[in-house]
């Protein structure tokens, strides 16, 4: 069954932040990403843009959803709940690229799905696991970093109960 992106502000039913158009036009800047994007199917694109926003939505929020019964954690009640904050979007489609990068092209699986390559129990507990033959060209291509999706999402973030600084510095 395919998938039908929802990017209703607020909506019931609403699974992404980001439409497919949204996202053509956000990865056209990352050159290395867009020809893979361009190349994925409607239906590829909008798995993964599913996939990324649910993993955004696993994150704990300051504040309450704006709206009761909206499925999506954004906007939060701090916010214009008439929109979603292009920072919110835009977190969203580094995670989609996180994702992409940290994917085994050969396997499916991800950085925490890897296979086991060595254990050493003798000496101490010791676990190695085997990175995909492709990653370093994946994240290389692809961009995109957990810490940057934090960095855009910071001003709606709890860590541990406590409010992440919605201030941070920008090095040039």
């Amino acid at each position: 069954m395919a998938i039908t992106i929802d990017t209703t502000v607020s909506g019931a039913n609403a699974n992404s932040y980001a439409s497919i158009a949204e996202a053509d036009a956000y990865f056209e800047a990352n050159v290395p990403f867009f020809p893979i994007w361009s190349a994925m199917t409607e239906a590829e694109k909008s798995a993964r843009l599913v996939r990324a926003a649910q993993a955004i939505d696993r994150m704990t929020f300051t504040g309450d959803k704006a709206i009761d019964g909206q499925s999506m954690e954004f906007p939060r009640n701090q916010d214009d709940i008439s929109l979603i904050s292009p920072r919110v979007r835009n977190a969203q489609l580094e995670m989609l690229l996180h994702h992409f990068a940290d994917q085994d092209a050969s396997t499916g699986r991800t950085s925490g799905s890897r296979e086991i390559a060595s254990v050493d129990v003798n000496q101490t507990a010791s676990v190695e696991y085997s990175n995909a033959p492709d990653r370093a060209v994946r994240e290389a291509c692809a961009g995109g970093s957990i810490e940057t999706v934090i960095a855009l999402l910071r001003p709606w973030l709890f860590d541990a109960g406590v409010q992440i600084d919605s201030t941070f510095e920008v090095v040039r």
